[in-house]
C-alpha cells in the first residue's frame, strides 16, 4: 500500500491571470502558500479473492469489474494517465481534512495526490513539476474543467511562493524571500473561515466568460501579484490586506456568481471588525474566506464571522507539497490477476 499526503492552498493575489486562455500569450502570477490541511490518498493492489477488480472509496464506494468501469471522472482519468492496464486490480481510498468545494484547491490536491500514489505504486518517481503538469492535463486537458492552473502547483510543491506563468505554458515556482520567523508572521496575519456555502469551482469559473479576453482585469491582477509579493517580502501586512481587498473587488466584478449576497454581508462584517482585506479563496461563490488582519484584531474578526455561521479554520503552512508518507514492503510489485 502507498499513502500520499497533499496540501490545500490559500492564494492571496493574482488569481485569474493563471488561466490558459490568458497565459497562452501573456504572463501571469499568483502569490500565496500551501497549508497543513491535506488530502490523503491510499492505493494498493487489491487481493484476488474479492469478487470485484476495482474498489474506489470517496464520498461513495464503487466496486466495479474493471478500471474502465470507474464512475468518478477524476479517478478514471488519473488511472488512465498513469497507464494502469485493465488486467490490474486496484483499491483507491480518498479522505480530506477539508470538505469538497471549499475553494482551497481540494480537487487538485486529490488529483495530485492520486497521481503521486499511483506512480509510486508502480515504483515510479515524479518530480513536483511533473505531478503538477500531469494534474493540469487531467483536470484541464482530459476533463475540460474550467479554471486556472495554479492549484496543481501549490499541491505539488507546497511552500509560500510566487508562481509565474510564462507565455506559452512554462511555469516557474519561486519561494518567497522570508525567513522561518517571518513566514510565521505571514501565517499570524491570516485568518481562514469555512462559509458553509459549497459550490463547484468549474461552474463559477465558466461564468467569468473567456479570461483570455479580460485584458484590463488580468493586467490589474498581475500588478497586484507583483505588489503583493513585495508587501509580503517587506512584511507590510496592512499593505498586503489592502491589495487582497483590491484583488477581491476585481474578481467579484467578473460574474454575479462570484459574490452572492451572503458573502457581501460576511465581508462587510469582517472588515468592520478590523480586517484590512479579504477574499473568497478559489473561484468564488462560496467555500472559504481568507482575511488579512492584525493579530490584535483576530478575536473581533473571528466573532464577527462566527456570528454569521462561519467556522474558523486554524492552519499552519505546509512546506513539503505532495509526498508519500507510507509505503509497505513490496507495494510497488505489480500483480496481474
Amino acid at each position: 500500500m502507498i499513502i500520499t499526503r497533499t496540501p490545500a492552498r490559500i492564494s492571496l493575489v493574482g488569481g485569474g491571470s493563471d488561466f490558459d486562455s490568458w497565459t497562452a500569450k501573456n504572463p501571469g502570477m499568483v502569490v500565496g502558500f500551501a497549508i497543513d490541511k491535506y488530502a490523503y490518498v491510499s492505493a494498493r493492489h487489491l487481493p484476488r479473492f474479492h469478487p470485484f477488480r476495482t474498489r474506489v472509496s470517496y464520498s461513495k464506494v464503487e466496486e466495479v469489474v474493471g478500471l474502465d468501469d470507474i464512475e468518478h471522472p477524476l479517478v478514471k482519468a488519473c488511472v488512465n494517465t498513469v497507464g494502469w492496464g485493465s488486467c490490474h486490480r486496484l483499491e483507491i481510498t480518498y479522505q480530506s481534512d477539508l470538505p469538497g468545494r471549499s475553494g482551497t484547491g481540494s480537487s487538485s490536491a486529490f488529483a495530485v495526490g492520486l497521481l503521486n500514489a499511483l506512480y509510486a505504486l508502480r515504483g515510479q518517481y515524479r518530480t513536483p513539476d511533473q505531478l503538477a503538469r500531469n494534474a493540469v492535463w487531467v483536470e484541464r486537458g482530459q476533463l475540460k474543467e474550467a479554471g486556472g492552473v495554479q492549484d496543481q502547483y501549490w499541491s505539488s510543491f507546497g511552500g509560500a511562493n510566487a508562481i509565474h506563468f510564462r507565455p506559452g505554458g512554462a511555469v516557474d515556482v519561486f519561494p518567497l524571500a522570508l525567513s522561518p520567523a517571518h513566514l510565521g508572521e505571514l501565517r499570524d496575519h491570516i485568518l481562514l473561515f469555512f462559509t458553509g456555502l459549497q459550490r463547484t469551482s468549474s461552474d463559477v469559473a465558466k461564468s467569468y466568460g473567456d479570461m483570455g479576453e479580460k485584458t484590463a482585469e488580468n493586467w490589474a491582477m498581475l500588478r497586484l501579484a507583483e505588489q503583493g509579493k513585495a508587501a509580503v517580502e517587506g512584511r507590510d501586512w496592512e499593505r498586503l490586506g489592502h491589495l487582497v481587498d483590491q484583488s477581491w473587488r476585481i474578481k467579484a466584478g467578473l460574474s454575479p456568481q462570484v459574490c452572492p449576497s451572503q458573502v457581501s454581508t460576511l465581508y462587510a462584517a469582517v472588515r468592520l471588525a478590523g480586517a484590512w482585506g479579504g477574499k473568497l479563496t478559489g473561484a468564488g461563490g462560496g467555500g472559504c474566506l481568507v482575511c488579512v488582519a492584525s493579530p490584535d484584531k483576530h478575536e473581533n474578526v473571528i466573532l464577527a464571522a462566527e456570528k454569521l455561521g462561519c467556522v474558523h479554520v486554524p492552519f499552519d503552512l505546509d512546506h513539503s507539497g505532495s509526498k508519500v508518507i507510507f509505503a509497505d514492503k513490496g507495494a510497488t510489485r505489480e500483480r496481474a490477476s
